[in-house]
């Protein structure tokens, strides 16, 4: 019986319990293989968005093959293993993806948290006048309106400022002139990035690791882990972040500069964190 060369065989499995995979079996001479995984390794199973491969297997074919005097087959057997990728999936709708390199993947985690923030005492004031509708006595009220005392000193006085930390999982990135954020550590979004409006998002650090692909012919890429803060707090139709502090007098968020007029947290273009 002849080799045969290309596609073998299909299978996949979906389990709630297992998970969902799947296999793809080729027959190949074996000066193709290297390309053939090269041109492959990136696909998802035909018909299936997010079964990704996670694993090749490169052996001889044997079945029928005619070997070599060492043995060996004259063919490759070339095994794809597919799995649902947890690299890549979509991101929730309120939190719009950033651009991000061909070929890699960015991968998503937030945490939801707040920060209590202890105010001047003297910048609360009371609700103000009000006019009760009866006595102490049940009788009806017919005196001028109250004006409550202003709030002690030991008032609580304490807001609870609401965080978010976006942890962007950037993966399988091969391009290192990419891995630069040189001028953007430190810094906030100068315009609406990633659903956060300008100055509310601020990226605290980035780490950088070693990673994979599965290209035979150039694995080694690395993973970057971006920490981006968001301090967004709304007053009314009013929004203020990280360059906003609360002043006693007048009361009220107040945008802080410094000395030599320049924002508190430099402005910059995050659009490109990721490209």
């Amino acid at each position: 019986m002849p080799t045969p060369f290309g596609l073998v065989s299909m299978k996949r499995t979906l389990s709630y319990a297992n998970g969902w995979a799947a296999e793809m079996v080729y027959c190949l001479v074996q000066s193709d293989v290297v390309a053939h995984i090269a041109a492959n390794y990136l696909n998802d199973y035909p018909g299936t968005d997010g079964l990704s491969v996670t694993q090749i297997i490169d052996e001889p074919w044997m079945d029928g093959d005619v070997v070599q005097p060492s043995g060996m087959s004259n063919a490759r057997k070339l095994t794809y293993s597919f799995a649902l990728d947890y690299l890549d999936v979509p991101w929730p709708d309120s939190i719009p993806r950033p651009s991000y390199l061909a070929g890699t993947t960015l991968r998503l985690e937030a945490r939801f948290s707040g920060q209590f923030l202890t105010l001047p005492a003297r910048a609360l004031q009371s609700s103000g006048s009000y006019t009760p509708t009866s006595n102490p006595d049940g009788s009806p009220y017919t005196g001028p309106p109250i004006t409550p005392p202003p709030p002690p000193p030991n008032s609580n006085n304490r807001v609870l400022i609401p965080l978010i930390d976006y942890l962007v999982e950037w993966d399988r990135v091969q391009d290192l002139s990419a891995l630069d954020w040189d001028g953007q550590i430190g810094r906030v979004n100068q315009t609406d990035f990633m659903g956060c409006g300008p100055e509310t998002l601020l990226l605290e650090g980035v780490s950088l690791t070693p990673s994979f692909v599965l290209n035979p012919s150039n694995p080694h890429a690395w993973k970057a882990t971006a920490t981006l803060k968001q301090r967004q707090i709304q007053v009314g139709r009013n929004v203020y972040g990280w360059n906003h502090d609360f002043l006693p007098n007048p009361p009220g968020w107040t945008r802080i500069l410094m000395a030599d007029g320049t924002p508190r947290y430099q402005l910059t273009d995050f659009s490109n964190l990721f490209t």
